[in-house]
């Protein structure tokens, strides 16, 4: 079955954005193409630029709407933090955010994003990225791995977490 990730509040960004029919925009993380296909409808010659490192979620919109991508739409792949770099001297006039992860692809096998398959622990949006998360789980130091969690997750139980994934690394790997 194909799961296909609903995008959370997407009538609500979209009249935010107020599209105009010959403008510029970026939908920064294309996941399944919820927001860009949006945006399209509403672009006249107007332009869309969709990014995502996740070379899965461009393989799969670029698949499933190849009908679409025309001459409005490029698609990209590229971290959204990377945007400046993509997109050099194009003046934009509106983008929009999805930041997380969709149902595709914490159901998808082998990527590592679901506790419920017993599968290594990858994690990676970008697979040209050699680390993996259970790398880094090995790793890191239990009070490096409580500071990674405090700092990007703001997790208050970071100390705690740390240390039972530190044991747990210790009696699986020892």
């Amino acid at each position: 079955m194909e799961v296909i990730h609903k995008p959370v509040l997407l009538k609500e960004s979209i009249d935010f954005l107020n599209i105009k029919p010959n403008g510029v925009y970026v939908d920064c993380t294309i996941g399944d193409g919820g927001y860009s296909l949006k945006i399209l409808d509403q672009l006249e010659n107007g332009k869309l630029f969709s990014l995502d490192v996740d070379e899965d979620s461009i393989d799969f919109v670029t698949k499933k709407y190849s009908n679409r991508i025309d001459e409005k739409w490029t698609i990209i792949k590229s971290n959204f933090s990377d945007i400046q770099k993509s997109l050099k001297n194009i003046g934009i006039d509106g983008a929009v955010y999805d930041l997380g992860l969709s149902s595709r692809q914490l159901e998808a096998s082998e990527r590592g994003f679901s506790y419920r398959k017993s599968e290594d622990l990858d994690m990676r949006m970008n697979k040209d990225i050699n680390v993996k998360a259970q790398d880094l789980l090995k790793a890191l130091s239990e009070s490096e791995l409580e500071k990674l969690f405090s700092m990007y997750g703001e997790e208050r139980f970071s100390r705690r977490i740390a240390r039972t994934i530190k044991d747990w690394v210790k009696e699986q790997f020892g």
